[in-house]
């Protein structure tokens, strides 16, 4: 079997996926990455999949979401023009993005990886991968880790778009999740291209949590200013939800999606959900782990076999 890890999109909720694989990592004492052919994530998802790719312990990780990220989401200062640009500043994301992947470039990556994002100069989706033939994929190949982290994890009114610039081409980036928040049809198309049969692929998919929408009666005005960041929101959940349908139509059993059902509305940036989500990580892990235990992280995949 071809084996997929798939990790969604969802800001801070991203301490949910981490600390799920941080369990299985720490029960059975493995590198996660071996045992996957492949790891694709978006957004909060991509920086992990980035981190289990150049073998980054995922304790590093979830405490990037305990401890750090009340600096990554800290609030601008208001002003007139606040309106006019992201809610926060990327300075310090990108600054915690350096010190956890340091110099690791895409191509000395342990895994193969598929990292979603957008290119904000041609309007096209945007896959950070090795390199592959596709004219669309290249530039990438030098790309440094955190360069990639950033890029697929710059949600459009949280934070700037991310300027990429190499062999004198400037690009900006902008996040994934607008396209492929569950970057599941991502994974299976990576892993047909690698030379799998679609029936010999099995998924793991990680989700970062399904929390209560509401949309207050203004937004249904439909302006700007009543939207702002909830029209990202919907955007991302409304994403994952459909993709999830299709997959689980198209593959079956062989899709195993790891979901939890929010209590309440929680937004990208709700430091508050942190410790809840954590809590509730753990524990699914445990109720979950006599079925996955045999199914993902007792057999390493053939490529680490190959590649030892």
């Amino acid at each position: 079997m071809f084996k997929v890890l798939a990790i969604d999109g969802g800001g801070v909720r991203g301490i949910y996926p981490a600390s799920f694989l941080l369990w299985f990592e720490t029960q059975s004492q493995i590198c996660l990455h071996n045992y996957f052919d492949l790891v694709v994530g978006t957004s909060t998802g991509g920086i992990i999949a980035l981190a289990l790719a150049a073998e980054i312990p995922l304790s590093k990780v979830v405490e990037l979401y305990s401890t750090k990220a009340s600096k990554v989401f800290k609030p601008r200062r208001w002003n007139p023009w606040s309106v006019r640009v992201a809610k926060y500043a990327n300075d310090e994301l990108i600054k915690e993005l350096k010190s956890i992947f340091g110099r690791s470039a895409l191509k000395d990556l342990r895994c193969p990886v598929c990292i979603p994002s957008i290119d904000l100069v041609t309007g096209r989706a945007k896959i950070f991968r090795p390199k592959r033939s596709e004219p669309d994929h290249e530039h990438t190949e030098s790309m440094a880790a955190w360069q990639a982290a950033a890029g697929t994890s710059a949600a459009p009114t949280y934070f700037p778009a991310f300027k990429f610039e190499s062999n004198g081409i400037v690009t900006n980036f902008a996040d994934g999740g607008l396209w492929a928040n569950n970057p599941t049809l991502v994974g299976i198309e990576e892993a047909l291209a690698r030379g799998a049969k679609f029936g010999e692929i099995d998924i793991l998919s990680l989700s970062t949590g399904n929390p209560v929408f509401e949309t207050p009666a203004h937004h249904n005005f439909g302006g700007l200013m009543s939207w702002r960041d909830k029209i990202v929101d919907i955007a991302f959940l409304a994403q994952a939800q459909g993709t999830e349908l299709i997959i689980r139509r198209l593959c079956g059993t062989s899709y195993c999606r790891i979901n939890e059902v929010l209590p309440s509305k929680q937004a990208l940036d709700d430091l508050s959900v942190i410790p809840t989500l954590r809590k509730r990580a753990t524990e699914k892990a445990q109720s979950v782990a006599k079925e996955l235990l045999p199914r993902f992280f007792t057999h390493r995949s053939e490529r680490s076999l190959s590649n030892p």
